[in-house]
C-alpha cells in the first residue's frame, strides 16, 4: 500500500480510536521529528563529512605505507586491500553526503539492481565473517529517479539489522521485481533473513520493532522515513523463529515495463 493512501486511512481514523500513548511511541515521535530534521539539514552533514575525509587521509596513508613495507606477506597485502576498498567506500559516501547536503532535492536515475550489487560487494567481508550465505535473484526492473545515497543507506540498515539478527551462520535472501498495486507498478525489492524474526512482544502495530533505549531498532525508522520520502512505502513480515522479510515498494512511472520473474 502506498504511502498516500496510508495517510488518507490515518486520517480517516474515527475519533476515539487513535492508538493508545506510550513512552516508546512518544519516543518514536521524537526520533521521527528529529530524523526529518536531519534529513533536510545540509549543513551539519557538510561539515561532518569534512571532518571525517581528513581523517581518513591519514588512515589511507598509514594502509599505502604497510602495503609497501609487506608486500610479500599474502595475508597482510590481503586485508590491507580490504581496508583501501572500505576506505573507498567510504570515501565515496562522504562524497555523496557533502552532494546530498548541497542539494537534498536532487534525485538521479539510478539502476536499483546495480545500487544493490554495489552494496553487497563492499558489505561481502561482512557476510563471510558471519558465515552468512547470500542468494539474489535480480528482476527485469526500469531504472528511476532516486536519491541513490538515501536508499543505498536503507538498504544497509536492513543489511546490518539482518547480520545482526542471524548472528554465525544463516541465509540471506534478496529479490528484486515489478507488480501492480491498484493499478499503479511499483519496483519490489524484498530482503529475508533466517535470523528468530521479531517477538510478538516487541512489534508495533505497523510490524516495526519496537526502539530500546540502547538505540536499536531505530535503524528501520529511517529507513522507512527514507522510502516514504520516495513516494514508497516499507513492508515487514517477521515470524518468531523463523525470520523477517523486508520489503520496498518504490513507484515507478508507467513504462509498459512486464512483471517478470526474477533471474538469478
Amino acid at each position: 500500500m502506498s504511502a498516500n493512501l496510508q495517510r488518507e486511512k490515518n486520517r480517516q481514523r474515527p475519533a476515539g480510536k487513535e492508538p493508545v500513548s506510550s513512552p516508546n511511541l512518544e519516543k518514536i515521535s521524537r526520533e521521527s521529528d528529529r530524523i526529518s530534521m536531519l534529513l533536510n539539514t545540509g549543513t551539519i552533514v557538510s561539515s561532518v563529512a569534512h571532518s571525517v575525509r581528513n581523517s581518513l587521509n591519514a588512515i589511507k596513508g598509514a594502509v599505502f605505507y604497510l602495503m609497501g613495507k609487506y608486500s610479500e606477506d599474502e595475508t597482510i597485502r590481503e586485508f590491507m586491500q580490504i581496508a583501501t576498498d572500505e576506505i573507498n567506500r567510504i570515501e565515496e559516501s562522504i562524497s555523496d553526503l557533502i552532494t546530498l547536503s548541497s542539494h537534498s532535492s536532487r534525485f538521479i536515475e539510478t539502476d536499483i539492481n546495480e545500487l544493490i550489487k554495489k552494496i553487497l560487494f563492499f558489505t561481502s567481508f561482512q557476510f563471510k565473517n558471519s558465515n552468512i550465505k547470500r542468494h539474489c535473484m535480480f528482476g527485469k526492473i526500469p531504472a528511476i529517479r532516486i536519491r541513490p545515497f538515501e536508499l543505498g543507506q536503507a538498504i544497509l540498515n536492513v543489511l546490518n539489522n539482518s547480520i545482526e539478527a542471524m548472528g554465525s551462520g544463516g541465509v540471506l535472501s534478496i529479490k528484486t521485481y515489478v507488480d501492480k498495486v491498484f493499478g499503479n507498478e511499483f519496483i519490489f525489492l524484498e530482503i529475508t533473513d533466517s535470523g528468530p524474526g521479531i517477538p510478538p512482544e516487541k512489534k508495533l502495530r505497523s510490524n516495526l520493532p519496537i526502539p530500546t533505549n540502547e538505540g536499536k531498532g531505530f535503524g528501520l525508522f529511517i529507513t522507512r522515513k527514507i522510502i516514504e520520502d520516495h513516494g514508497g512505502n516499507v513492508l515487514i513480515e517477521s515470524k518468531h523463529g523463523v525470520g523477517t522479510t523486508v520489503s520496498f515498494c518504490l513507484p515507478v512511472p508507467d513504462l509498459g515495463v512486464p512483471n517478470e520473474q526474477p533471474k538469478k
